[in-house]
C-alpha cells in the first residue's frame, strides 16, 4: 500500500488516504426477518467504541 501511494504521489497524484478495503464476491439474499436481525447486529457493532470499520454484503 505504501509503495503504491508513493508512486502515485511521485507521478502527480494527490493521495489523501490509502487503506485496504473489502469487496464482496457474493451477496446472500435475506428475508425480511433476517435482514432486520442482521441490521440490528451491524448497528450494535458500529455503535461499539472499539469498532472502526464494519463490512457487510447482503441483498
Amino acid at each position: 500500500m505504501h509503495s503504491s501511494s508513493t508512486w502515485l504521489k511521485e507521478h502527480g497524484w494527490s493521495v489523501i488516504t490509502a487503506e485496504i478495503g473489502y469487496v464482496a464476491k457474493s451477496y446472500p439474499e435475506l428475508d425480511d426477518a433476517s435482514r432486520a436481525e442482521v441490521g440490528e447486529f451491524l448497528q450494535a457493532l458500529e455503535d461499539h467504541d472499539d469498532v472502526q470499520r464494519v463490512w457487510a454484503a447482503f441483498k
